[in-house]
């Protein structure tokens, strides 16, 4: 008996602190704060920092940590590696050298590869490098460079035993070194003379020398001209010079507009460096000399001038456009080659320019040549002579102007006469290219021009063959879509070539057979060619459709009663040329609703008021009832529980779900009853 009052109290003490349990615990999770997810977040207690002792004792302080080593952020540059050795310029009785390097010229490892010039190919204008005694362009890589960005076509030119350069060189550049070092061999006076003739024909002629034993090298071109490259030693300045420079000193020297004469080499330009150069012998046609101070004083060391129908520009020194020592990048040593090269492409007194269009042209198309014969001296040009080679690929149709031929080698020949000074004179020679030409073919064609007074020039044109395509379309139209039967309609077709055309299409044909449920009013309207009309088929033809050809034809028609309403009436016109397959239209459609119902007449029964007056009563209106809206039930919307900030703290404080309060003070109550029942009891 006692026992089982014992395990009814306890049983009830249990639930008691159960239910307490359950309410402790709800409620305190509902004070904490949540993160977005809704998880449980936790605020770590704060560390106090260790500071001295309150006596001042060091030795309470914490001992500090070893820093650890971070790694370099990404754009710290790297240490900039220490060199093992120093390379030093030393002057030798053969120029200068690194004391590294033997006097004998090394392999050429040349990155700048120019191929050797072919007219066929290089269209004006076009710069050639003499490369006859081992003349390296990467010397110079950056002055070609600069040509190529600026419009010039460069290539190497050899002139070896005797060759001349190719008749589309506009400029040749003679260059005093190979790899820094002297020439292989010195040039002949015989190659002097084969130049001079050569640019006196109307072509430019940049030539380089240098100084001690490297003037050696070019000297003969020089003294064709009239010229001889001056002194052992190079010209020194001891106060316009760049420092530092290897010995002997000064030598780098700095040419201010003090120094320069009017030319149109010099325009803008307010320095010129050059790296150790010589003087030359003579001051005729100078543009830049030495100051009073440099040794030698007043002595020209760049000159430019006229030569038949040619020029010519002579400079003393070839590392001012080298690679070697920066000297491209000094000063404006860049500007003076740039205007150089351009003076020189455009100083000849008789000049040809020559136009090939179309271009590019199609395989089996015309092709007109337009040359155009220019006298820029003060000086009238006799026996102006201009002949034109028919290229291959292609056939003579015709010429304008006073021309003679094609002869047997298919020269075409204009005798222009006498070109006054500043006047023009343009002809013209049309040719076919062959239908079977391949498409990317390229039809090359040089011209010339000479005169009494042995001025002359060439002109090239490169003009590309191109597939010919031919790829016409037809677009036909519907002006409603919808119409009754009786009524007219207009059909609109047009005719074009798509934007790739490049070509005619001919005996373009457009065929359009009318469907049955529509008849064709009047006659077809077009703005070119033909119609015909057999039956319901109409035919509309076009000779000739040229690519930016747009071609119309309207027809007008009249819905019949051939077919009961309602109806559609599709039509699609078929396209047809002798390039290629026939084709289609797009599919227009219209669309022939019924026809209206008849009116049927009053029924005298309906309209009987029996009121024998003959009138009508108007019908009785109904007043409409509102309708009384039916009820749906809706599902009931789920209990929200109020949330309150707690301005103090910010967290969220949350009543407690009631499934955990029901339970919480059920297991309370049944414990504080129980309880109670067993002390009533005893």
């Amino acid at each position: 008996m006692i026992v089982g009052r014992l395990f009814w109290v306890l049983l009830s003490v249990l639930l008691v602190v159960t239910g307490t349990s359950i309410l402790t615990v709800k409620f305190v999770e509902a004070q904490q704060p949540t993160d977005e997810a809704g998880s449980l977040t936790t605020t770590p207690e704060p560390t106090a920092t260790p500071g001295p002792s309150e006596n001042g004792d060091p030795s309470a302080l914490p001992e500090a940590s070893a820093t650890p080593t971070l790694p370099p952020a990404a754009d710290t540059p790297s240490p900039t590696p220490v060199p093992t050795a120093t390379t030093v310029l030393a002057l030798t009785g053969l120029g200068w050298f690194e004391e590294s390097d033997s006097p004998a010229p090394a392999a050429d490892v040349s990155i700048l590869a120019l191929s050797p010039i072919d007219c066929a190919v290089l269209p004006a204008p076009v710069v050639g490098f003499e490369v006859s005694r081992g003349q390296d362009p990467d010397d110079i890589s950056d002055f070609i460079n600069d040509l190529t960005a600026n419009g010039f076509n460069v290539g190497s030119v050899d002139i070896s035993g005797g060759v001349n350069p190719p008749p589309c060189v506009d400029v040749l550049i003679v260059y005093g070194l190979s790899q820094n070092r002297a020439i292989a061999s010195p040039y002949t006076p015989a190659e002097g003379a084969l130049l001079q003739a050569w640019a006196a024909s109307g072509h430019g002629l940049m030539l380089f020398g240098d100084w001690g034993n490297f003037r050696a090298g070019t000297d003969a071109l020089f003294q064709t001209y009239g010229y001889t490259q001056q002194g052992p030693n190079p010209v020194t300045d001891v106060t316009d010079f760049d420092a530092p420079a290897p010995p002997p000193p000064n030598a780098w020297v700095i040419y201010q507009t003090d120094n320069f004469a009017g030319h149109p080499i010099l325009n803008g330009v307010t320095s010129l460096e050059l790296l150790a150069g010589s003087w030359l012998s003579s001051a005729t046609d100078a543009i830049i000399t030495t100051d009073a101070d440099a040794v030698p004083a007043n002595a020209p060391v760049m000159a430019a001038f006229a030569a038949g129908a040619g020029c010519v520009t002579l400079v003393t020194d070839s590392n001012w456009v080298g690679v070697a020592g920066g000297g491209y990048f000094k000063q404006n040593n860049a500007t003076v080659a740039r205007q150089a090269i351009q003076w020189l492409n455009g100083c000849t007194n008789l000049k040809l320019s020559k136009v090939a269009a179309p271009n590019p042209v199609q395989a089996g198309g015309l092709l007109t040549f337009t040359l155009t014969a220019i006298n820029d001296s003060v000086a009238a040009v006799n026996n102006t002579i201009i002949t034109d080679t028919i290229p291959l690929s292609t056939s003579f149709i015709s010429a304008t102007g006073p021309f003679s031929g094609p002869d047997a080698n298919g020269v075409v020949t204009w005798s222009l006469g006498v070109l006054n000074p500043n006047t023009s004179a343009s002809v013209t020679m049309l040719v076919q290219v062959d239908g079977q030409t391949p498409p990317g073919a390229i039809i090359a064609n040089t011209a010339w021009i000479t005169s009494s007074q042995g001025l002359s020039d060439t002109a090239t044109t490169l003009t590309p063959v191109n597939l010919p395509v031919v790829d016409p379309q037809v677009v036909k139209a519907v002006n409603k879509n919808q119409a009754q039967t009786g009524e007219v309609v207009t059909f609109t077709l047009t005719v074009s070539q798509t934007a790739q055309s490049n070509s005619n299409a001919t005996n373009v044909q457009v065929v359009d057979a009318l469907p049955n449920e529509v008849d064709l009013i009047g006659s077809p309207e077009v703005n070119a060619g033909f119609t015909q009309v057999i039956g319901r088929v109409v035919t509309w033809t076009i000779p000739v459709l040229a690519p930016a050809d747009v071609r119309l034809m309207t027809l007008r028609v009249q819905v019949n009663n051939s077919s009961p309403p309602p109806l559609t009436v599709r039509n699609q016109a078929t396209l047809r040329f002798d390039q290629g397959a026939d084709r289609l239209s797009n599919l227009v459609e219209l669309f022939v609703p019924a026809s209206a119902p008849p009116s049927l007449p009053p029924d005298d029964n309906d309209n009987n008021n029996n009121d024998n007056d003959n009138e009508s009563e108007p019908a009785a209106t109904a007043t409409p009832v509102p309708a009384t809206p039916i009820a749906i039930a809706q599902p009931a919307a789920p209990a929200v529980l109020p949330v309150t900030l707690l301005p103090e703290t910010g967290n969220w404080a949350v009543e407690l779900p009631l499934r955990w309060i029901s339970l919480g003070l059920a297991l309370l109550l049944a414990g504080v009853i129980g309880m109670v029942l067993k002390f009533r009891l005893r």
